[in-house]
């Protein structure tokens, strides 16, 4: 996988999660409560992927890039347990589901060593 599409995922992961983080600050009564633990690892999660997407644009070091990689697929897989919880009542948290799936998978693909012969 290319630096390029690690990236657009990264991007795209922290797009879809900070309109979690704002669905949940327009959010009243039972579901603001519902949504409080999401927002707060949403907003966690679109700070990371972010700077993962940035890394995967700049960065020459694979040693670097394979380590916030790391922390990346790590942080979309908890994001990702807490959307589940609620994707059958919150359409954005079904989608921010499946974006963190998606970066996660990807993000564990650039942790791989590279082979070389």
């Amino acid at each position: 996988m290319t630096k390029q599409i690690c990236a657009k995922l990264c991007n795209d992961c922290a797009k879809t999660c900070m309109k979690c983080v704002s669905d949940y600050k327009k959010a009243t009564g039972k579901k603001k409560d519902m949504l409080k633990k999401c927002a707060e690892l949403c907003d966690c999660c679109a700070i990371i992927c972010k700077a993962c997407c940035e890394l995967c644009k700049c960065c020459k070091d694979s040693c670097c890039l394979k380590e916030q990689c790391k922390v990346c697929a790590k942080v979309c897989e908890c994001c990702m347990k807490e959307c589940k919880k609620h994707m059958k009542h919150h359409a954005q948290c079904k989608k921010c589901y499946d974006i963190c799936k998606k970066c996660s998978t990807k993000c564990k693909a650039m942790c791989k060593p590279s082979k070389k012969q």
